[in-house]
């Protein structure tokens, strides 16, 4: 039998200016470089032929006892876009949009979160994402970010 419901969804997107060149931030945007500005940064497995984010890297994360597997699906480091999926099994599914693009001074990044319950643990999950939240979420990563580039 198909069981088909509507899906449980938050989406949420931001746009962060920062200070470097879209070439420098959109880099920035890889779970190998995100050892260099997140702190307590962890992966697992990184899958990658370049030994960096690319289209078809698959990277795994610890995700607070819930062990998640990354899925990049799109890189273009032309456009300097990417999409990847985090996918946590019976809780959640997330789409992670990124896109640079030249701004006075340095580059803006959007960053749009799409986060889909797979079941109850994962309703808990996208009701608790606020705006306030994501707002604050996206402060840090531009003052992460920035941090490092400057330094």
């Amino acid at each position: 039998m198909i069981a088909i419901t509507k899906p449980n969804s938050a989406v949420q997107t931001a746009t962060i200016t920062l200070k470097g060149d879209v070439a420098q931030v959109f880099a920035c945007m890889c779970p190998v470089a995100e050892y260099h500005w997140v702190p307590g940064w962890e992966t697992g497995k990184i899958l990658s032929n370049s030994g960096l984010v690319e289209e078809g890297c698959v990277f795994t994360t610890p995700n607070d006892g819930n062990p998640a597997t990354w899925i990049v699906t799109k890189h273009d480091a032309a456009e300097r876009s990417l999409t990847m999926y985090k996918v946590v099994p019976d809780i959640v599914i997330t789409r992670l949009d990124i896109d640079v693009v030249e701004a006075d001074g340095g580059a803006d990044a959007t960053i749009t979160y799409c986060h889909t319950a797979l079941g109850p643990l994962g309703d808990d999950l996208v009701k608790g994402h606020s705006e306030d939240a994501y707002s604050e979420t996206m402060a840090t990563w531009q003052s992460l970010i920035n941090n490092y580039l400057a330094g």
